[in-house]
């Protein structure tokens, strides 16, 4: 049973007489719950090869939703120690005592994030502005992957030259940009006019439906994604997530290590 009366002003709730139990951290800033739990693991032996750690992870989310009862939707191994699920109130208080679970944390809805960002600042260290984009550093992100986490790229449109693919859909439905977002994000990055690194590659992750909304395990999916997909090709690689929600805990747990693989990680509204 969970007891408002013991709800922190950070959105975190303890079960009484469970000293041990884990956190249990609500959905944020009035963000729309989706009757999903984002559940973090407890950090690893750290001198386990990513091979037996991927097998270990799943082993143990097995275990932890069997007891349960519960219906898992997503496994991470990479982007944190974790996995979602659909949790009735008997399965979350099973989750919660148990000793493996680190934190479980409400899944909410995110959305598109409709800032603007101007070429023209990014390349001028002083005021005034010249009304133009003219790098002196840089080789424009030739030999560098970007990957959008958004909504997906119309990867055939001309701007891209052949730059661009769509690879992994996790909102469901057909593994196109049918919002335009991502297409819009990734021709900040990327395009060859009006694009910051006009040579970078890109490569679509689709999170976002044509409704410009999904979930943070969605999210979360799209991120475990990346990192794999990174480490595979062995390249520089950056992420760009220009989306919103309620704030999530479990980003800056210490088993969620984006940061760590990535050369550099541009986030939007996280």
């Amino acid at each position: 049973m969970i007891y408002p009366s013991l709800l922190l002003s950070l959105g975190a709730v303890s079960l009484l007489g469970c000293v041990d139990a884990a956190e249990l951290i609500l959905a944020q800033g009035g963000a729309k719950k989706t009757g999903g739990y984002i559940v973090t693991l407890k950090e690893h032996d750290t001198s386990m090869s990513q091979e037996e750690l991927d097998v270990v992870i799943r082993s143990e989310t097995e275990g932890i939703a069997s007891d349960a009862g519960a219906t898992v939707d997503a496994v991470y191994t990479e982007a944190l120690q974790g996995f979602a699920a659909h949790l009735d109130d008997e399965a979350l208080e099973k989750v919660l005592n148990n000793p493996s679970v680190a934190m479980v944390e409400e899944d909410s809805e995110v959305s598109v994030s409709l800032d603007t960002w101007g070429l023209d600042r990014i390349d001028e260290v002083d005021l005034t502005l010249d009304g133009k984009y003219a790098p002196k550093f840089g080789n424009g992100g030739a030999g560098v992957i970007a990957y959008i986490i958004d909504t997906g790229i119309l990867s055939s449109h001309v701007e891209f030259n052949g730059r661009a693919t769509q690879e992994i859909n996790y909102a469901g439905g057909a593994n196109i940009d049918c919002n335009g977002h991502g297409t819009h994000v990734a021709g900040t990055v990327g395009s060859t006019l009006y694009g910051v690194a006009p040579k970078v590659q890109l490569v679509g992750v689709k999170v976002l439906s044509c409704s410009g909304g999904g979930t943070w395990s969605g999210v979360i999916s799209g991120i475990n994604w990346v990192i794999t997909d990174a480490k595979k090709k062995g390249k520089p690689a950056t992420a760009n997530m220009s989306l919103g929600g309620g704030k999530k805990h479990c980003s800056e747990h210490r088993c969620c290590k984006p940061c760590k693989v990535w050369s550099s990680y541009r986030r939007g509204s996280w």
